[in-house]
């Protein structure tokens, strides 16, 4: 039944049938998908794969799309949408930002030259460990979503290639070791989650992480929770640091993270360094930050 439409017109001997099937679950998903109904977003979205055919960007942002991601774009690169399918690009690069997807399915892998993965302003609680483990990402933006947690360490460590990861905006209380280990990682940010602390702390008796992204350039672990002290593997292991911003947590101490130690002056190659808003005291010591 048209909505608005009157109830006069469901009479006769098929109104019971009719008013049944009225009471059928409706797909509001599929219907909130593109402004102008199903059509309109079918329309938008075979335009965006043949764009992609053509650069090898899928740009789905801004679709109006709910809960799974379509299985078509999986199944994107086993499909031809050129005119000549052996002009066809691979897709290199996926942006499906500022929409309500809730869930990205394991099929995700099939997409096996996709090195930028861009899901911002979604609604995904969770993301499946093909992500990590079946695409080459050298970028991942995840900002502002509902993440609690990433897929297992195990999974994570096989993201070798992985340059940027961008997790602020989330719920994750904690972050497997083996991000702070990905050997090509540059920029991590981590800002307005729940993380108590950062791998390398110790606490609770556990032994501490050793960082191993040695080319790590940015490192925003902003509004957080973190306390009582950042781990002192940042000085040891990370001696291209350029800014880190640490705003907003519960430090009391910064232990020896600014200990001038031959061999280990990443403090001199610092842009930029935020401690605001935390609960260090009066006097800081900080040596050796001449490029601030």
């Amino acid at each position: 039944r048209i909505e608005g439409e009157s109830e006069a017109v469901c009479s006769g001997p098929g109104a019971a049938l009719m008013a049944a099937a009225a009471r059928l679950h409706r797909n509001e998903a599929f219907f909130r998908q593109g402004r102008g109904g199903p059509a309109d977003a079918e329309a938008k979205v075979k335009r965006a794969f043949q764009r992609c055919a053509e650069n090898g960007v899928l740009n789905l942002s801004e679709q109006n799309l709910s809960g799974d991601l379509p299985a078509s774009v999986c199944g994107f690169q086993e499909d031809s949408w050129a005119e000549n399918w052996w002009e066809q690009c691979p897709v290199q690069k996926l942006d499906i930002s500022h929409n309500s997807l809730q869930r990205i399915p394991q099929e995700i892998g099939r997409l096996s030259e996709c090195a930028s993965f861009v899901g911002v302003a979604n609604a995904l609680a969770k993301v499946p460990e093909e992500l990590f483990t079946e695409l080459p990402l050298k970028q991942l933006n995840l900002r502002q979503n509902v993440l609690e947690a990433l897929p297992s360490g195990c999974a994570v460590a096989r993201a070798e290639a992985l340059v940027e990861l961008v997790l602020s905006d989330n719920q994750l209380v904690e972050l497997p070791v083996e991000v702070l280990q990905l050997p090509r990682l540059e920029v991590l940010e981590v800002a307005s989650n729940r993380l108590a602390c950062l791998p390398g702390s110790g606490e609770g008796g556990r032994r501490p992480a050793e960082w191993r992204c040695t080319r790590l350039r940015r490192l925003d672990v902003s509004a957080n929770c973190i306390a009582p002290s950042l781990p002192s593997d940042l000085r040891r292991c990370c001696p291209t640091l350029r800014e880190l911003n640490a705003s907003g947590n519960a430090l009391r101490e910064l232990g020896d993270l600014f200990v001038v130690e031959p061999g280990h002056g990443w403090q001199a190659s610092l842009l930029a360094l935020d401690l605001s808003q935390n609960e260090l005291g009066p006097v800081l010591r900080l040596a050796g930050l001449e490029a601030l």
